[in-house]
């Protein structure tokens, strides 16, 4: 019985540590995930207007931009948003479901990854298809200007080469501190629907009914294009960039908030087995004592 005790006081110090440690994840998790949602909030209007003004630039008429070019048939290239690290919930299963989702929906398609994470690489790895781009620097780290270097490889691929069809992202949408949604946005070629997929509502219906616009480019319009493009595009893969981190830092915060709960009422439990197995023992003890002294009254 002793042996027992000391076994369950083992296992209640442990659980006791894992606690220690999951809460302390949890409140580092809470923090970046305020910093990422602070990063977020900050850049989602901006990414909004970034976005609508590349919808309404596809929907004029006149424009003429290889970006713009509806395809029939070709290679699909994919862009995979995940992090370096798991402890995370269902963060990556999520990724994973609207890849296979993509997948079922493309059979017999050829497809090329570009892969933001090291689970992205599993994810490659997972179904056989091949990596054409892979973003090397920490998901954490990653800045601006390596989105414009993706932009600028996807933008030359698609551009020059009539051999792609379009170019998709998949990411996890940032909704509150405790939600996220895995979503699937086609961003090229450039089409008024981009800001629909996105945001769940009528690009049309919920930015000035009705009304078109006309812009007038100045000097040229191939000139203007070529400069401002990239750029919105590069903002746009960005964009989507914020939102990950946000979901990545929130899915992992409810995760090590859940592993606490759990570690705790793993505690309790173990606190109560160990006060039963000492109430058990002393009370044997008790019966050992009665049962000899009422032996020796016999003799």
């Amino acid at each position: 019985m002793a042996l027992q005790t000391k076994v369950i006081k083992q296992k209640i110090r442990s659980v006791g540590n894992v606690k220690k440690v999951t809460k302390t994840m949890e409140l580092i998790s809470i923090a970046k995930m305020r910093k990422a949602v602070a990063k977020r909030h900050a850049g989602v209007h901006y990414g909004h207007y970034i976005m609508e003004l590349i919808t309404r630039l596809s929907a004029q008429q006149h424009l003429d931009h290889p970006l713009f070019e509806e395809r029939l048939s070709g290679k699909r290239i994919l862009i995979l948003y995940t992090s370096d690290r798991g402890l995370c919930g269902q963060f990556h299963s999520r990724i994973d479901k609207r890849v296979r989702q993509f997948l079922q929906n493309h059979q017999g398609q050829e497809i090329e990854l570009v892969v933001i994470g090291k689970y992205a690489n599993q994810i490659a790895k997972r179904y056989k298809l091949p990596i054409a781009y892979t973003l090397e620097n920490n998901t954490e780290i990653i800045s601006i200007n390596d989105m414009r270097h993706l932009a600028h490889w996807v933008i030359e691929k698609f551009s020059k080469n009539k051999d792609y069809h379009s170019v998709s992202c998949i990411f996890n949408q940032f909704e509150s501190s405790l939600a996220f949604n895995s979503v699937r946005v086609k961003v090229l070629p450039i089409k008024e629907e981009l800001m629909s997929e996105i945001y769940g509502t009528d690009f049309v219906a919920s930015h000035d009914r009705g009304k078109k616009f006309q812009y007038t480019v100045e000097p040229s319009e191939e000139g203007v294009l070529e400069e401002i493009l990239p750029e919105l595009f590069a903002l746009t893969l960005n964009h989507f960039m914020l939102e990950s981190t946000a979901s990545e830092h929130s899915a992992r915060m409810v995760a090590m908030r859940r592993a606490s709960d759990n570690a705790a009422r793993m505690q309790n439990k173990l606190i109560r087995d160990y006060n039963r197995a000492r109430q058990e023992a002393v009370t044997k003890e008790i019966i050992e004592i009665v049962s000899a002294a009422e032996a020796m009254n016999k003799l």
